[in-house]
């Protein structure tokens, strides 16, 4: 192109960027796009929100940029500028100097959240991102202890920091809850988003809260069965949820099937739920009914190879080993009721043996079949059945109130349901003085069992109810079901991310979810792959930025309204508390009331950094018998609660350009208006 030519289309394009079509182009779209967001933040989404889906998305900033070129031209075209140019350039001046403090804002300023416990003190601030970080060792002889414990072991011969912008909605809405608003405009990190050195770290998806639900998994409503009201008031059916869930790491081999969970209904009737994979298990389940008297010490249902076995206690406690009928094992009676965490629970101790050369334990709880350890490598299962009258003849402690719990439970009507290794449902309905049965759920078919299936109980006595399954989430082993939360504007706790990651390690792939730091911590939190020479360690922490001091909870204000639970006041009491050379710290500003709607500014004495901290939320407090509750309130301490309030903090400097900026408009506004009248003056004098 020749050089005229390229000259021509450069001062073409100048005027163009310069002109006044353009500005009214581009402040009508600048006003409409934040109009816009302004009713969509009041009404539908919050702050954070709206920053990720227009104040930083790439098309905002491009709009800005656009913006400032078109002011800056706009001046520059008219050089060299006349005296009566200058507010002109004022206005222009000032819209350009705003622009930057914004662009500065962007760039370099901080804003976070900051929680603290009362009587704690934190010193980072959360800014609501997340990023991936990969902890590689190397494999070998040394960490062999490591590698058993890799949640323990915080060694590392490498770590990475994989950048991970989410997105503050689960993915799976973007297409249908807020499909309205153009979120997709906004850059995601999906897909692969680590390639290197034979790792490979790819996000397939990801929940902005989510929680994970044991599987298997049912609910339950209870229903009083009408022919045996006999003109008692009508009780609401009650719900009841049950669940599964894996075992805690090192009860594995006591606990293949996970951990099984009971309820207690308001009748007194317990509900008892686990599960198995073993067939020989499910037909131990439903041939465990006793026969005969129970005897004074309770009657054991031993199953073996397709067989049945019932042996009084009181027949074979102190008597040695006695054979299993024609199976060549042999069975002693140890003891009954160990003691199990301080006191004694109604189970019977075995020991199961076959010749000399091997023997396996057996405990049997009579309230607790879920509790069971059987002779799983012998293949024994059984199940201990105690009569009313056993708790008088065990010479237990009855002012051990525990101890007289287990033994109302031992009494208590129970409904015990299995689920079997085919994926039925099976049930055992027990009752005093001698009622036991057993069967299959109605429709028990995994693949058919639908809502609202019914089984009956204790038929005509006054424990008649009907148990209606609302739910049932089969699984064939113990696992976690991960379901994402709907968005909530303000929600009511602390939101728990998850991703759905996939990770190679040397030629290892792992599928899994992986959870983000919360109020809580929970054991996917990180995952451990294996590789041939090297392990990798995968979390997902939230991005921290360190203070130069550190906020210190002294207490927690609330006042609600008459007759209402939610709050119309709240605040907090602070100390500003800056850290010494000797590791200490010393109070800089005490007893400061950081009020809602009243925020305070801090000036970090260490850094000169300026930050405005505004009471933002707060969370439900936590009581006694809660974890964070134990572990940070001392037992001499009087205390019935403990608050935790939720602070945002904003760093921003380019709060003085914009405030300047906007001074040099309105100045330049008020230089064009008044510098006029007297033009105006003289020519209206002229035509006089």
């Amino acid at each position: 192109m020749p050089r005229s030519a390229l000259s021509g289309a450069f001062r073409a394009l100048f005027r163009a960027s310069a002109s006044l079509e353009l500005a009214v182009a581009l402040i009508a779209a600048y006003m409409a796009v934040l109009i816009w967001a302004t009713m969509v933040m009041s009404r539908w989404y919050a702050d954070s929100e709206l920053k990720f889906g227009i104040y930083l998305a790439p098309w905002f900033l491009a709009l800005n940029a656009l913006l400032a070129i078109n002011v800056l031209n706009a001046a520059l075209i008219r050089w060299p500028w006349s005296k009566r140019q200058w507010p002109f350039v004022v206005i222009h001046a000032g819209i350009l100097v705003l622009l930057i403090g914004s662009w500065v804002s962007y760039r370099f300023g901080i804003d976070g959240t900051l929680s603290v416990f009362e009587g704690t003190a934190e010193r980072r601030l959360f800014s609501g991102e997340h990023y991936f970080q990969l902890r590689v060792a190397a494999t070998g002889g040394a960490d062999d202890a490591a590698r058993a414990q890799p949640e323990a072991s915080d060694s590392a011969d490498a770590e990475i920091t994989v950048p991970f912008r989410s997105g503050p909605f689960n993915w799976q809405d973007y297409g249908s809850e807020h499909s309205w608003f153009p979120w997709s405009l906004a850059p995601r990190d999906r897909g692969l988003i680590y390639d290197r050195d034979g790792i490979r770290l790819e996000v397939l998806d990801y929940f902005h809260d989510s929680r994970r639900l044991p599987i298997p998994r049912l609910t339950l409503s209870v229903i009083e069965d009408a022919a045996t009201r006999a003109g008692r008031l009508r009780r609401e059916p009650e719900q009841a949820t049950l669940e599964i869930s894996p075992a805690p790491r090192g009860h594995g081999a006591n606990r293949p099937f996970g951990m099984g969970s009971r309820a207690e209904l308001a009748n007194g009737t317990r509900l008892l739920f686990w599960m198995t994979a073993d067939r020989d298990e499910t037909a131990a389940f439903l041939a465990s009914a006793p026969e005969g008297p129970l005897g004074p010490q309770g009657q054991l249902v031993l199953h073996h190879d397709g067989r049945a076995y019932r042996l009084r206690c009181d027949e074979l406690l102190g008597g040695g080993k006695v054979p299993l009928g024609q199976s060549g094992l042999e069975v002693e009676l140890v003891g009954l009721n160990p003691q199990v965490m301080g006191f004694a629970v109604p189970a019977a101790q075995l020991m199961v043996s076959r010749g000399d050369d091997f023997a396996e334990r057996m405990l049997l709880y009579a309230a607790l079949p879920h509790w069971n350890h059987h002779a799983r490598k012998l293949r024994v299962y059984g199940a201990y059945w105690l009569g009313a009258s056993a708790g008088d003849e065990r010479g237990d402690d009855h002012s051990d109130e525990r101890a007289a719990q287990v033994r109302r439970d031992t009494e208590s009507p129970r409904v015990d349901i299995l689920q079997g290794h085919d994926g039925r449902l099976y049930y055992r309905s027990w009752r005093l003085p001698d009622e036991c049965r057993i069967g299959s759920w109605p429709a028990a078919d995994a693949a058919q069992l639908a809502a609202g299936a019914e089984l009956g109980v204790f038929a005509e006595t006054p424990a008649a109810m009907r148990l209606r399954l609302d739910e049932y989430v089969a699984s064939p082993q113990p696992d976690w079901k991960i379901e994402a939360l709907p968005y909530r504007r303000k929600p009511e706790q602390v939101r728990q991310p998850r991703a759905l990651v996939r990770a190679t390690v040397d030629g290892v792939q792992e599928e899994f979810y992986l959870a983000g730091p919360s109020g809580e911590r929970s054991d996917d939190q990180r995952r451990m792959i294996e590789g041939k020479q090297r392990r990798v360690t995968v979390s997902m922490p939230q991005e921290a930025v360190p203070l130069g001091f550190e906020v210190f909870l002294h207490r927690f204000i609330q006042k609600l309204d008459p007759g209402q639970r939610r709050p119309s006041y709240y605040a907090s009491v602070v100390d500003f508390r800056l850290p010494t050379e000797e590791g200490e710290v010393k109070p800089f500003k005490k007893d400061v009331l950081i009020e809602l709607n009243r925020p305070i500014d801090f000036v970090d004495p260490s850094t000169g950094r300026s930050y405005r901290l505004f009471q933002a939320s707060f969370e439900p407090p936590r009581r006694p018998g809660d974890p964070l509750f134990e572990q940070l309130v001392r037992p001499d301490e009087p205390r019935g609660k403990l608050n935790r309030s939720i602070f945002s903090v904003s760093y921003d400097p380019g709060r003085a350009p914009k405030y300047f900026g906007s001074l040099l408009i309105v100045g330049g506004m008020i230089w064009l208006y008044y510098g006029r009248r007297p033009m105006r003056r003289r020519a209206s004098e002229e035509e006089a």
